[in-house]
């Protein structure tokens, strides 16, 4: 990839007002880009994405009426917001990110049913989203992220076998409910995962055994199932998280290897259990929680180099407590406490600035106290 950069600079250099040389050379760029991101060298890739960038400005430059060099001068500006991104950059990055959408806005104002377009603006402004929410910016997130699932709908609607439209637009309405809950919005949350539910299943009738959608299915009832719960909505939250559970169990016979697919399906029944004992039925939560605990146990003896499922882990264990004190079995929930906090406290040894685990250790100590 380097050679072929050299030999198109030397190309470049020899017709210096050749627009087709130049999309070879920003198309160079671009490859040799990608490649150093992967391998971790992300202040050479920022350098190969501000060139791309630079080199679609000169095009446009020279010829300013042609619409498709502004649409890759945009998708450029993204591509090197992402780069900025992944340095940390984030104001610098919406910053460039911010001159990609309004290249690509102005075009769309100018050919308003122009659809490739509007499919260009709604991937910049989805990439706004998660960079808007690490600086605090919910709402402005929120915004942008409803921004992207317009744009996507008028897709959607004009193109409706586009799977490709359908599936990023159940995306950008899963990113509005979260934003929808960060915000404690939880009407507005569940309403928008509900949306997002109605277009996964749509994928799923064209693709049932794919495990990727199978997989969003039971993330997105999952979801509702915490935001039901959040409204003390526990018969519904049990249902929900039931429906989560029977999805990642046909996960699971799809992809009996997969770990990822294994952590998920025990993470949605110790949800489940949960949902159980405050409903008042503990001694069916502890089969749930039990079965839950085993396979969390397994992944974390499998993995122990991955955070998550020690965390999930401790996690069951808490949730086992819970089930054994609403029985009056002191000796099991003080048993389970103390594996809990066990547990996090090697984690917070290997991890001593995870704040979160800290928090959740301290809150331990308290549960067990009050027990």
């Amino acid at each position: 990839a380097q050679t072929a950069l050299e030999f198109v600079e030397r190309l470049v250099r020899a017709h210096p007002d050749s627009v087709e040389c130049k999309q070879e050379l920003a198309r160079a760029y671009s490859c040799l880009g990608i490649i150093h991101q992967r391998r971790g060298a992300q202040d050479r890739a920022l350098e190969l994405f501000t060139k791309r960038a630079g080199t679609f400005e000169e095009m446009v430059r020279i010829e300013p009426t042609r619409n498709q060099l502004k649409l890759q001068q945009a998708a450029a500006l993204g591509e090197l917001a992402s780069a900025q991104y992944h340095l940390g950059r984030n104001q610098e990055g919406l910053a460039t990110l911010q001159r990609g959408c309004d290249l690509a806005a102005a075009l769309v104002r100018e050919n308003p049913t122009n659809l490739v377009f509007k499919r260009v603006l709604s991937t910049l402004d989805s990439r706004k989203v998660f960079p808007l929410l690490a600086l605090g910016r919910a709402e402005e997130a929120l915004a942008a992220a409803e921004s992207s699932a317009a744009f996507l709908e008028e897709v959607s609607r004009a193109e409706p076998e586009d799977l490709g439209a359908l599936k990023d637009l159940a995306g950008a309405r899963y990113n509005c409910a979260l934003l929808s809950r960060e915000l404690g919005r939880l009407d507005a949350a569940e309403s928008e995962y509900r949306k997002a539910l109605v277009l996964r299943e749509r994928l799923a009738e064209k693709h049932p055994d794919d495990p990727s959608i199978i997989d969003t299915i039971a993330t997105t009832w999952g979801n509702i199932g915490v935001c039901q719960e959040d409204r003390e909505q526990l018969v519904e939250a049990r249902a929900s998280y039931q429906r989560a559970v029977d999805y990642l169990q046909k996960l699971c016979a799809l992809r009996p290897d997969n770990a990822a697919a294994q952590n998920h399906f025990a993470r949605a029944r110790q949800n489940l259990g949960k949902a159980l004992t405050r409903l008042g039925k503990p001694e069916e939560a502890l089969v749930t929680l039990g079965a839950a605990q085993e396979a969390s146990q397994r992944l974390a003896r499998e993995h122990p180099g991955v955070v998550e499922y020690q965390d999930n882990v401790a996690r069951g264990f808490e949730y086992l407590a819970a089930a054994h004190g609403r029985l009056g079995r002191v000796a099991e929930a003080d048993k389970a406490y103390t594996e809990a906090i066990g547990v996090r406290e090697r984690a917070l040894q290997a991890h001593p600035t995870d704040s979160q685990n800290f928090a959740r250790l301290f809150l331990l100590f308290n549960e067990r106290g009050d027990f």
